[in-house]
């Protein structure tokens, strides 16, 4: 198991490290590379956000931490963890489009639930009495309780959403990665989602990635914002990175230095 040790102003922590990527580099047969001497940690608890514009790389990168994907140079270490109910480490991912079942076999919110508990326990195996609590926490913990027997056919978009973060919460994952997860939700439901990801992290202490093109979202819902565009160009709190910082990784990769200098010029005016 893999620790970070943190001292400040006295007092010290270990962190469990669930994540390390070291220089990753993923190049295709064709063209130029889809990432570049990426490097990052992930630990117990984090909330972090990714972000970075249409081509950047953010799905390679997913895929690359999930396993779909090899680095082509560099490494990607997952050390053994024991929080997940396998007894080792794992990641729960939730990709853009959600597919939970096939409509042609309905299943209740309860059943879809149930279904993160195959990897352990197989298709048809059966579930134990801790098993069953475990469901109904993670149904309650996504306040979904009163939708617990309605099929999932019949659910909106924002309730299909919890019901997979519930299916995916109920394997007790060190990791949860959502692919923008808020892309097709108004700015109530995007609230709601923020609350209930912040909700989620304190109860499993489950880390949370976030990937999305919303970068102001995430500026103000997450505890760490990685921005790249093929190679990580911002990697840190979220407060830090405004003014002509933000401006600078918002335009620069389509527009000349001199018109994200007369931005950055504008934005000063507007504030004085």
């Amino acid at each position: 198991m893999h620790f970070v040790l943190i001292i400040c102003q006295g007092w010290v922590s270990m962190v469990k490290r669930l994540l390390k990527l070291d220089r990753v580099c993923l190049s295709y047969s064709r063209g130029r590379p889809a990432l570049e001497d990426v490097s990052f940690d992930v630990n117990e608890g984090d909330i972090i956000g990714i972000a970075g514009p249409n081509g950047a790389g953010k799905t390679t990168l997913l895929k690359l931490i999930v396993g779909l994907l090899k680095p082509t140079t560099g490494s990607i270490v997952k050390p053994p963890y024991s929080k997940g109910a396998a007894g080792q480490q794992r990641i729960s991912y939730l990709p853009q489009n959600l597919q939970p079942v096939d409509v042609n076999f309905p299943a209740t919110v309860r059943e879809v639930v149930g279904m993160g508990l195959y990897s352990r326990i197989g298709i048809l195996g059966r579930l134990t009495e801790k098993d069953r609590l475990a469901i109904e926490a993670a149904i309650r913990n996504v306040n979904l309780w009163k939708f617990r027997d309605a099929q999932v056919t019949s659910l909106s978009g924002g309730q299909l959403q919890r019901t997979l973060i519930a299916r995916a919460l109920v394997s007790e994952p060190a990791l949860l990665i959502m692919d923008e997860p808020t892309a097709a939700v108004d700015l109530a439901g995007e609230e709601a989602f923020y609350m209930l990801v912040k909700h989620v992290n304190e109860v499993y202490g489950v880390a949370v990635i976030l990937v999305s093109h919303d970068v102001y979202s995430l500026l103000e819902h997450t505890d760490r914002l990685i921005y790249i565009n093929r190679k990580v160009l911002y990697d840190g709190a979220p407060k830090r990175l405004s003014g002509h910082r933000l401006i600078a990784l918002l335009f620069s990769h389509k527009h000349s230095k001199a018109l994200v200098r007369k931005l950055d010029a504008a934005l000063k005016r507007h504030k004085g």
